[in-house]
């Protein structure tokens, strides 16, 4: 109890200070540059859990993070936020994050996936929250989707997105959607490069789950995909240099020594998938890196993408947050 109290206050002092001590990126200028810019051939920025509400505090951090990669002379391919884009679902908190959106310009193009927050509308579920996130996706990312899963091509390189499709903390994702996945994993495959599958929740039993969601959790779907984890599983095995990219479970950013302490890891390979858990933006958090406004930077090139750890808050690289990963 009194390690818990401990770690407790000592996350919340060290993301208290990172949020007093942003306003200093404010005068800075960012540098997105990649660290070998003659042969990149992909740059995209992610963050998650974003839990934008309809306040004016919450959008000040949240933009931040748009001016830090809006700073940059180098413009990045694109941004991806992973889910929980709102705290809510509501249309105030949505209108909130698009005004966020209108004073930057921070890559050029824009992902949005929905998270289990997004879900929680008026209606509880209902066809609601479906609507408003396909007209704020439409509006924010200035592209036209009719689903909730959707693919984008950026670069030659495929991004595809799948997501719960009913209101649960955890993911209920129809037969219809997997073999969806299936197939678009399968054109994805013929390019020979890299695939970004991007889902809110993780899959089952990684990244330190179930414990890693709630402390003390036993069931082995707490905090992932749910009940139709082994089948999307199964499917993303079956395709070579699969990145698989989720939020979710709120943890800060672990590498190889902190991960021993922490128990997970923020990038592990499962089978043949490299599975990517990204931390959370705006909530705190008792494990891993603790300060908040953080997210990864994807270098893609032709034989390894190197994920490199961003504070977009403050505005600075945590170097010793890098990973280096192969490719097939």
């Amino acid at each position: 109890m009194f390690v818990t109290i401990a770690k407790s206050i000592i996350s919340v002092f060290i993301s208290l200070s990172c949020v007093f001590a942003t306003p200093l990126n404010l005068w800075t200028k960012s540098d997105y540059t990649p660290k070998d810019p003659e042969n990149v051939k992909l740059t995209f920025a992610t963050m998650s859990d974003i839990h934008m509400t309809d306040s004016s505090f919450i959008r000040f951090l949240f933009e931040l993070g748009l001016k830090d990669l809006s700073d940059s002379e180098y413009k990045l391919d694109a941004l991806c936020l992973l889910g929980d884009n709102t705290d809510s679902g509501y249309i105030e908190q949505y209108k909130n994050l698009d005004k966020a959106f209108s004073k930057y310009d921070p890559a050029k193009e824009i992902i949005m996936n929905v998270g289990n927050h997004d879900t929680w509308t008026e209606n509880y579920g209902g066809e609601l929250y479906r609507k408003l996130f396909i007209e704020y996706y439409n509006k924010i990312c200035k592209k036209e989707i009719d689903n909730l899963y959707f693919t984008n091509e950026i670069n030659g390189y495929h991004f595809i997105s799948i997501s719960s499709e009913k209101n649960q903390t955890y993911a209920i994702i129809s037969d219809e959607q997997i073999q969806w996945l299936d197939e678009q994993l399968k054109e994805a495959s013929k390019d020979d490069k890299p695939i970004f599958v991007m889902s809110h929740w993780p899959i089952n039993q990684t990244h330190g789950l179930p414990g890693t969601f709630e402390e003390g959790a036993t069931d082995p779907l707490e905090g992932g995909l749910g009940e139709q984890s082994d089948k999307i599983n199964a499917v993303l095995q079956k395709y070579e240099n699969v990145f698989y990219i989720t939020g979710h479970i709120h943890n800060g950013i672990t590498n190889e020594f902190s991960s021993k302490l922490y128990g997970y890891n923020s990038v592990q390979k499962h089978g043949n998938v490299t599975c990517v858990n990204l931390p959370t933006y705006t909530n705190f958090t008792l494990r891993g890196f603790p300060i908040n406004g953080t997210g990864f930077v994807f270098e893609v090139y032709d034989d390894e993408v190197i994920i490199r750890s961003r504070s977009y808050m403050g505005g600075f690289w945590m170097n010793n947050y890098e990973f280096k990963i192969d490719l097939e």
